[in-house]
Formats: C-alpha cells, structure tokens, sequence
C-alpha cells in the first residue's frame, strides 16, 4: 500500500512539473502577402495619472512568426470603422525582425473606440494582440487591449488538462 501511494505522489508530482513547464502561448491571427486583419476597441480597461501623455497611441504585438527583413506591414487608424478615410497610415518594413510595431495619431479616440487596420504587404506575421492608448488629456492615459483571438485563461485550461491526466494515470494503475 505504502509502494502504491508513494508510486502515485510521484507520478503526479512528474506530470504536474511537466505540465508546468510547458510554455503555453495565445492563439494568434496569421496574415499572409494581401491579407488585412481589423481590430477595434470600445470602452478602455483602465486610466491613470502620467505625465505627458501621447494623444493617440497603440502598439501590434506578434506571436511566433515576427516581421522580419524583407517583410512590410502597413497601419492605418480610424475613428469608428475602416470605410471612413483613414486619420493615419504608416508602413513598416524593419532592418532586424521586431517583436511589435507602434504607431502615434493626432488627437481621436475620446469617446473611448477606435478601429486599426493592418495589412500584410508581402511576408507573414502572427498577431497575437493590440494596445490602444487614448490621452483625453495631458494628465490621463486611458488603455485597452484587444485580443486578435479571444480565448480561455490558458493558465485554467493547462491546469485543467494536466489534472484530468494525472487522475486518469492515478486510477488506471489501481
């Protein structure tokens, strides 16, 4: 009995360590040459205090596939949908790979939603998510994040999977 209970501790402390160490990362949005991806925000997650806040700001952040040399990517921003004119539009095509991109606007966004467009112009990239920053004033800096693909915590799920593993391993060799 003692040989059983010791053999199972183990066995689930060994596929909880494993389970742990596994790097788990969002689902992202893969955009190849010609494809374009829209990401909108209404309503922010949060304000603070700062000084010298940005008017209008937000950053792209990629996931496995980055942009690379040799690859370009264009931004555009808009008030309330991409139909309007775009308020600005910036290409980036990096030296090095880069992990994000990021783009400054003139004053928009106050009444807290905005749309960004991003198009792929050749190469590919992973989006896994976008930070908008919108200053209503000189002081304040409103933000919010934007998933490309909403998912369920991945710290629950992995929990949840490792765990129905364990007990599965457990009782079979009962």
């Amino acid at each position: 009995m003692k040989t059983i209970l010791t053999s199972s501790i183990l066995q689930l402390v060994t596929s909880l360590v494993m389970c742990w160490s596994l790097r788990l990362q969002a689902q992202g949005v893969h955009l190849s040459a010609g494809e374009s991806l829209v990401m909108g925000f209404n309503g922010v997650d949060g304000c603070q205090f700062t000084e010298g806040t940005p008017a209008t700001f937000f950053g792209v952040f990629f996931g496995n596939d980055l942009l690379g040399p040799s690859e370009s990517l264009r931004l555009e921003m808009f008030e309330d949908n991409p139909n309007e004119p775009p308020l600005a539009t910036q290409l980036h095509s990096p030296a090095p790979s880069v992990s994000f991109v990021q783009m400054y606007g003139p004053a928009a966004w106050l009444d807290y939603q905005g749309v960004i467009r991003l198009t792929m112009l050749n190469g590919s990239v992973d989006v896994n998510y976008s930070l908008f920053i919108v200053g209503p004033n000189a002081n304040t800096l409103c933000y919010a994040t934007v998933y490309a693909v909403p998912e369920p915590s991945a710290i629950l799920v992995m929990f949840l999977g490792c765990g129905i593993g364990t007990g599965v391993r457990i009782f079979r060799r009962r």
